[in-house]
């Protein structure tokens, strides 16, 4: 992996769209094509869903190991994710984190809140569920 001072999320795979935009200081993935992990359960269970949950709401993910980071952005860089990010109006990491908090919300109330908060709509569920068992995350 290589580092960049400054590089945009476009670097992980974004070319439209919020994130396309964004600078932040953030690990470049040399290979922006792999971009579906599978360990999103496992990351979603090692979180702390109660630190900086502001900042997780606006996909702000500064407070996370960089390796946690770069897994959440390779995940929400996946054009099928990306897509729906879009339908929903959401930003894709915004979206991720909203499904892993999901996937945690029947052992975290905080994750539960932070899901609910992000999209609280139960039919749009239904689509992210449908997209994600499509794609092997869950």
């Amino acid at each position: 992996m290589e580092l960049a001072e400054t590089s945009s999320y476009s670097s992980v795979g974004f070319t439209r769209g919020r994130l396309a935009e964004r600078k932040v200081w953030f690990p470049r993935l040399l290979q922006p094509e792999s971009v579906l992990p599978h360990d999103l359960p496992a990351l979603a269970g090692r979180l702390e869903w109660d630190r900086a949950p502001n900042q997780l709401l606006i996909g702000d993910l500064s407070s996370l190991d960089p390796d946690d980071a770069l897994t959440i952005c390779n995940a929400a860089a996946n054009p099928e994710l990306a897509d729906l990010a879009d339908r929903l109006n959401l930003d894709p990491i915004v979206l991720v984190i909203a499904l892993m908090a999901r996937m945690q919300s029947s052992r975290s109330r905080s994750a539960a809140r932070r899901a609910r908060a992000i999209l609280p709509d139960e039919t749009a569920w239904r689509e992210i569920e449908a997209v994600v068992q499509r794609l092997g995350i869950i």
